[in-house]
């Protein structure tokens, strides 16, 4: 293993997040990723896997577009990039693009992918917040991560670090599901994960086989998310509904700018 990926992976304490997504992106780091299109075991095409990354972030600029939303395309932060299925396509459109993500086996994949694209950057971050100083970014961007992270507050923890990176006049786009209901936060799938794994079974099975995962889903009432990013110090710009968290999920956009200091 790249010496860089070790020391990236040991900079902080390994937490059950990362461990998680260590045992999935050793399985399927590709379909894991996509998981509501999932494609039988390990097929994705790795080119149209990216394809779908272009999609996403045709959209999400078009949507600031349609704002009027102006976004200096010096420098990108995708954070929890997994392989780099945005970040690659952030690159096109930036001067450089960082991608952070918990997870050292998804860094691993992500940079041997992407090892012809020179302005991408890809970094292990297993700690509560970016190692970047404040005002490293124009903009900032995360689907499909956050809803993934353990506790509400650690979510809003991280959307206060995305505002606190950013430049005055910097953009933020997030999605993120609203507060799962009660049957919702059971996820039956996660602790049979669990259980099953105590007792010895083989984790290619409970995934492939079984269709479980370690991975969790939470979300935060739009309420909170709004009052953290005001607190944080941007201006919303937009709210806008998606499905992106799946079926059962109500799930939003989130588009943002940092206000001016003054």
């Amino acid at each position: 293993m790249d010496k860089s990926l070790v020391q990236d992976a040991n900079s902080g304490p390994v937490s059950q997040l990362s461990n998680s997504w260590n045992q999935v992106a050793r399985l399927d780091a590709l379909g894991v990723v996509l998981s509501e299109r999932r494609k039988p075991h390990g097929t994705w095409p790795v080119e149209e896997f990216f394809s779908t990354g272009e999609v996403v972030v045709n959209s999400v600029l078009g949507r600031c577009r349609e704002l009027g939303v102006a976004i200096p395309c010096t420098r990108a932060l995708d954070f929890g990039c997994g392989v780099g299925r945005l970040t690659r396509a952030f690159a096109s459109r930036f001067s450089e693009c960082v991608g952070v993500d918990v997870s050292f086996e998804m860094v691993s994949q992500a940079r041997e992918l992407n090892r012809e694209i020179s302005n991408c950057e890809f970094l292990v971050n297993d700690s509560p917040k970016l190692p970047f100083p404040a005002e490293s970014f124009d903009f900032v961007s995360s689907f499909i991560v956050l809803q993934h992270i353990h506790t509400e507050q650690e979510i809003l923890n991280w959307i206060m670090e995305f505002v606190r990176v950013l430049i005055p006049g910097g953009v933020v786009v997030f999605q993120l599901p609203d507060r799962p209901s009660l049957r919702r936060r059971i996820q039956g799938r996660r602790r049979l994960w669990s259980v099953l794994s105590v007792l010895g079974l083989k984790e290619q099975l409970l995934y492939e086989k079984l269709g479980l995962t370690p991975v969790k889903m939470n979300g935060v009432s739009r309420d909170r998310v709004e009052h953290t990013l005001r607190s944080a110090g941007a201006k919303i710009e937009a709210v806008d509904p998606d499905s992106l968290a799946g079926v059962g999920y109500r799930s939003y956009t989130y588009i943002g700018i940092k206000r001016e200091t003054r």
